[in-house]
């Protein structure tokens, strides 16, 4: 049962995914992101968008980004200040295949 429910899980979130990818309001969701954040915070949106990941999921503490290529997962913190090598390994993460 836990593998039906993994699969079953994956595809849900593969479609939730492509879905994202192609929704027109995809750029007003990041711009809406940007505009409550704090310029590190904002250049690191930046960059993860720039390398094709997309938010999937925002939550009270931490924003999920998923990158459909790689099909990896990574949150990140909503907090105004984000410490920089906090951010660099969330990069490093999201852009290494």
């Amino acid at each position: 049962m836990l593998s039906w429910f993994r699969n079953t899980y994956s595809l849900i979130q593969h479609d939730v995914v492509s879905r994202l990818c192609t929704a027109p309001d995809f750029l007003d969701t990041v711009i809406a992101l940007l505009d409550s954040t704090s310029e590190l915070r904002k250049d690191l949106i930046r960059q993860l968008v720039s390398i094709g990941c997309v938010f999937v999921r925002h939550g009270g503490k931490h924003d999920w980004c998923h990158d459909p290529t790689t099909k990896g997962s990574q949150r990140v913190p909503r907090r105004a200040e984000i410490n920089e090598h906090l951010a660099k390994r969330i990069l490093k993460i999201m852009s290494d295949p």
